[in-house]
């Protein structure tokens, strides 16, 4: 009979599949990263929305978010390794295309397929705008800290770092004044 895999083996296979169908950016990974670790129950629900929420102060957020749920799981190894498994298959298309960019770039038929690419990339943006309002958004006073958090961004172009430790910050007030909370 054949040994099963062992569990950080598994974490790994995941990344590195999720790794190699990221087209449109590192908000494409939030839904498929959320679907597949708390689905099969390897993080809560909450030590999920927990690491989002403290990667947003990073660059590359999302793909820290990788970093985060492998050390969550397995320490410094599962850091490293769900690492390589979100960065490496990115790194070998690269490389792997490189050499034929502008061959590539210039045919119109590879074109209309990257076109369909960011369609079905921002379809899976909204999936996750979606997921994490009806798991983020649980009360009256998260909705006003979401609501003030776009509108700094977008009306007033707060840089996110500075947003979400806001954010953290009210959270933080209004539960020690035990509003809506």
């Amino acid at each position: 009979a054949a040994r099963a895999l062992p569990l950080v083996a598994h974490m790994t296979e995941m990344f590195w599949r999720v790794g190699s169908l990221v087209f449109g950016g590192g908000q494409v990974v939030l839904p498929l990263l959320y679907d597949e670790i708390t689905a099969k129950g390897w993080l809560t629900n909450e030590v999920f929305l927990y690491g989002f929420a403290l990667v947003q102060t990073m660059p590359g957020p999302l793909f820290n978010l990788s970093t985060f749920i492998g050390a969550a799981m397995f320490g410094v190894r599962g850091a490293l390794l769900a690492s390589f498994g979100i960065f490496a298959p990115g790194i070998l298309l690269v490389f792997g295309t490189l050499p034929f960019w502008e061959t590539l770039r210039r045919n119109p038929k590879l074109s209309d397929f990257l076109g369909g690419v960011s369609a079905g990339a921002a379809g899976l943006i909204n999936s996750a705008i979606y997921t994490f309002w009806v798991k983020s958004i649980i009360n009256r006073a998260s909705f006003a800290i979401a609501a003030l958090s776009g509108a700094l961004t977008v009306i007033w172009s707060v840089p996110a770092p500075y947003v979400i430790v806001l954010g953290g910050v009210l959270g933080w007030i209004l539960t020690g004044f035990g509003i809506g909370m």
